[in-house]
Order: C-alpha cells, then sequence, then structure tokens
C-alpha cells in the first residue's frame, strides 16, 4: 500500500466514523424524543367527580376492618361516631378534596380474577352519601406488587377496575385516633 491510498483510506474510514456518529446521535434524539411524547401524551382518567363538596351528608370508610363513619348533624356540622371531638378540618381539607375529583392512569377491562386485584379483601371501602340520598362507594385493592405506588380501584359496583396513585389510600388510611382533634391542631377551617 502507498503513501496516498493509506490516507485516502483513513480519510474514509474517518468520514465513516463521523457519519457513523451523526446517526447514533440522530436516533438517539428521535427515541428520546419520542418516549417524552408519550410521557406528555399520557393523561388521566376522570373516573369520579363532585360538583360541590358540600352535598356530602355522611362519609364512611375501612381501614384495617375497622368501620369508620362521619356524618352531618342538622347544623351542617361533622361529627364522628365514637369520636370524642372530631377535627373536621381532615374531612374538609383531606377526605372530601380528594374525592371530589378521581383520576386513573389506568383502566383494566379484564376483571376475570378480582382477587388478584386484592378486592376480595380490600384495603378501603369508601362510601359516600349526597344529600339527595345518591351514594357511590369507592373500593380500593391491593397495591401493586411491583410499584408500591399503585393502586386498583372500583367505584358503585362497577366492573370496571381503576389503575390509581397512592393518594386516596393514604389519605383514608387514618385510624378514629387520627382523626381526633389535638392541641397541636385546634384552628378551623373557615368556610368562604
Amino acid at each position: 500500500m502507498t503513501q496516498k491510498q493509506k490516507k485516502s483510506f483513513l480519510v474514509t474510514f474517518i468520514i465513516m466514523l463521523v457519519v457513523l456518529s451523526a446517526y447514533c446521535v440522530v436516533e438517539l434524539q428521535s427515541i428520546a424524543e419520542e418516549a417524552g411524547d408519550k410521557k406528555a401524551t399520557k393523561k388521566s382518567i376522570v373516573v369520579y367527580e363532585m360538583e360541590d363538596s358540600d352535598s356530602v351528608d355522611e362519609l364512611s370508610y375501612t381501614v384495617e376492618d375497622e368501620k369508620i363513619v362521619l356524618k352531618k348533624d342538622d347544623n351542617g356540622e361533622w361529627y364522628g361516631e365514637e369520636i370524642e371531638e372530631l377535627d373536621t378540618k381532615i374531612i374538609k381539607q383531606e377526605f372530601l378534596t380528594q374525592l371530589s375529583y378521581v383520576v386513573a392512569d389506568e383502566v383494566i377491562e379484564d376483571d376475570s380474577d378480582v382477587s388478584q386485584f386484592g378486592f376480595d379483601k380490600p384495603l378501603h371501602e369508601i362510601v359516600i352519601v349526597l344529600k339527595n340520598g345518591e351514594e357511590h362507594k369507592f373500593v380500593i385493592g391491593s397495591g401493586n406488587a411491583f410499584e408500591k405506588s399503585v393502586y386498583y380501584m372500583r367505584i358503585d359496583n362497577d366492573k370496571t377496575i381503576y389503575v390509581i396513585d397512592s393518594v386516596l389510600h393514604e389519605t383514608f388510611n387514618k385510624k378514629k385516633s387520627e382523626l381526633e382533634k389535638t392541641e397541636d391542631n385546634t384552628s378551623e377551617v373557615v368556610d368562604n
């Protein structure tokens, strides 16, 4: 091989390396943009929307096989059965806020074996009764074994299974003792 042939071969090799590198960069950018588009287009599915949280007259839920019942009296004030002094902020700022707009990340159509989603022994059964007598039931099954912040939910005895984040589970994981006013927590919510 002559000196000229070696230079020509080296230049060709370098050009091919630059072209290959440019192709890889463009491909990686394309893949990253596609992944970004998928994330951007992933939309939450609204599964329940409450027009007015003041329309709720009763709210009950289960936590660790204990049923907690919260009701409004004739004056519209919340009280809890077997709860000495109920912290109404929890009801207004947490419970009703979370129930007023419930979204899911995914819908599972195949419900042939509901036990795999934890509906045979649900973590929570949340029931709200509205002033007009309408009742809605939210059943939160088990958490996803692979993603700890994901849970399964059904609404109103519908067979549709929704994949939700952990917010409802965490919100309704309060026992009766956690609903009582404490010295650190005595300010009332002011209704506007």
